[in-house]
């Protein structure tokens, strides 16, 4: 078989392969692995997407696309109930860009919005036992 009859071969199998389908993704890894916080709280991050690492494919049959934002990964950081340590409660990203940061406000105001529920929540069952402990 020729180069080029296989390279057709080939294309019209990733042609197949992509029938239907509007977007091609690719997850990350766990970008959270290994990584420890020692205290509780927000941690605010830039992101950028590495414009590198990616060739064309022979007679330049494909391309991509990298995304120029930068954006600010919010990481929410809560302290273990029982024991000692931390864990990663809540993350969200925020485009950067002009107008954006209404949006970041908002995803703010919500995770603290849930946050305060927890914690009134906690005030309520704790005077509760204290009721109950005064009525005997």
């Amino acid at each position: 078989m020729e180069q080029f009859q296989i390279e057709q071969l080939l294309m019209e199998q990733e042609i197949h392969f992509l029938k239907g389908k509007t977007a091609i993704t690719k997850a990350t890894d766990d970008i959270f692995a290994g990584v420890t916080y020692a205290n509780a709280g927000e941690y605010v991050y830039t992101v950028s997407e590495e414009q590198t690492g990616w060739t064309a494919l022979a007679n330049n049959i494909d391309t991509l696309t990298f995304d120029t934002k930068t954006y600010e990964m919010h990481v929410f950081v809560k302290n273990k109930s029982q024991g000692t340590g931390t864990y990663i409660s809540n993350v969200y990203f925020v485009d950067t860009t002009a107008g954006s940061t209404t949006a970041a406000t908002a995803k703010k105001q919500e995770i603290l919005k849930q946050e305060q529920k927890v914690v009134q929540k906690s005030i309520n069952m704790i005077c509760s036992k204290i009721n109950i402990l005064k009525s005997r």
